[in-house]
């Protein structure tokens, strides 16, 4: 988990395994293992803001507590 957060801090689009999630734009998930790492790029430079850590079987029920 820690490598695939560094690099995704490193690289917050071209880190293998993020996607968009469908219809909860800005929000883009990140897969590792069997977890998802909910996040989005944040206006200020080299900002991230993650917002949930989640195994995947809680997915949906994250994703719809975010706000757009």
């Amino acid at each position: 988990m820690e490598r695939a957060l560094q690099a995704l801090a490193a690289n917050p689009l071209g880190s293998p395994g993020v996607k968009p999630l469908v219809g909860k734009a800005p929000w883009l998930r990140l897969r590792v293992g069997d977890v998802r790492v909910l996040y989005r790029r944040d206006p200020r430079p080299r900002v991230l803001l993650v917002a949930r850590i989640v195994d995947r079987r809680d997915l949906e029920r994250a994703v719809g507590s975010l706000n757009s």
